[in-house]
């Protein structure tokens, strides 16, 4: 995700280093009363419009927070939840881009309906039963669909 949207394309995309990085969050975070990947998207999608072009904007930042929890926590319960989640609209906003929006509405009006249903679900329920719903009313209409088109090439022969 985050070299689509730098438009990085001289770094091909290594799997592995990938997943291994995934596994090692997954499991020390919870070690130190943390939440594997919560946000790490938002974050990067923020940086890179910011103007990131390095995984240095993300050390930055990490060493940032630390600071400024280290410094500010007897502060940050006296922020409003409001605040807090306006700066998340905020932020979740700017990772929409309209182009992507007008490249899925080409693809067909199902592909369109099954992201507007994604964008509805995730904050009416959860992440996890959102996207998931979504998957699976995704591949059972697309398996239903590909049946009837067999059932009619084998009626028309």
């Amino acid at each position: 995700m985050a070299d689509k949207l730098a438009k990085n394309d001289r770094t091909p995309f290594n799997p592995d280093k990938e997943f291994f990085g995934q596994g090692m969050v997954q499991i020390f975070t919870p070690l130190v009363q943390g939440f594997p990947c919560t946000g790490a998207l938002a974050r990067t999608a923020t940086s890179i419009k910011a103007g990131a072009v390095t995984p240095l904007a993300g050390y930055f930042k990490a060493v940032l927070k630390l600071l400024m929890a280290f410094y500010l926590a007897q502060y940050l319960e006296l922020i409003p939840m409001a605040c807090i989640g306006g700066i998340l609209i905020w932020v979740a906003s700017n990772m929409i881009k309209v182009s992507e929006i007008k490249e899925i509405k080409q693809l067909g009006k199902f592909e369109f309906s099954m992201m507007v249903y994604t964008a509805v679900m995730v904050p009416m329920t959860d992440f996890l039963t959102g996207v998931l719903s979504a998957l699976i009313i995704y591949f059972v209409v697309k398996n239903v669909y590909r049946r009837a088109q067999r059932a009619t090439k084998v009626q028309t022969n």
